[in-house]
C-alpha cells in the first residue's frame, strides 16, 4: 500500500471515531459532518492507491470522487454517496432538526458498509 493511501486511511479513521463519539454525545450535526469526511477520505485513499496522488480532486462531492476512482460502484452504494454528499456542507454550516438520532444512525450504518466495501478494494 502506498504511504499516501495509509495517510488518507489514518485521517479517515480519526474522522470515523469522531463521528461515533459525537453521535454518542448527541452532537448530531458534527457527527454527520465527520461521517461525510470519513467516507470522503477513504475515497481519496482509493484514488491515491490506484492513481497518481497528485490527481486527487479538490472536491467534497462523494459521487465525483467515486467516479474519479474508476471503481465499479454498486448502485446502492452510489445512491448512498449521492444522499450523503450534500451533508458535508449542510451539517457543518446549517443548524436544523434534520439531523436527528435516527438519521445520523442511518448515515453511520450505510457509511460503515460503504467504507468496508471501499477498503476491500484496497486489499
Amino acid at each position: 500500500m502506498q504511504p499516501e493511501t495509509e495517510d488518507w486511511l489514518g485521517m479517515a479513521e480519526e474522522d470515523w471515531t469522531a463521528a461515533l463519539l459525537l453521535h454518542e454525545a448527541g452532537l448530531r450535526n458534527s457527527a454527520a459532518f465527520h461521517v461525510h469526511l470519513a467516507v470522503e477520505k477513504v475515497l481519496k485513499a482509493v484514488i491515491a492507491e490506484f492513481r497518481d496522488v497528485s490527481a486527487i480532486p479538490y472536491t467534497h462531492d462523494l459521487v465525483h470522487l467515486a467516479r474519479f476512482a474508476d471503481l465499479p460502484v454498486p448502485a446502492e452504494t452510489l445512491a448512498f454517496l449521492r444522499a450523503l454528499s450534500p451533508h458535508g456542507v449542510s451539517a457543518r454550516y446549517l443548524r436544523n432538526s434534520e439531523y436527528d438520532s435516527a438519521r445520523v444512525s442511518y448515515f453511520i450504518e450505510k457509511a460503515d458498509e460503504t467504507v468496508t466495501w471501499l477498503r476491500q478494494r484496497l486489499s
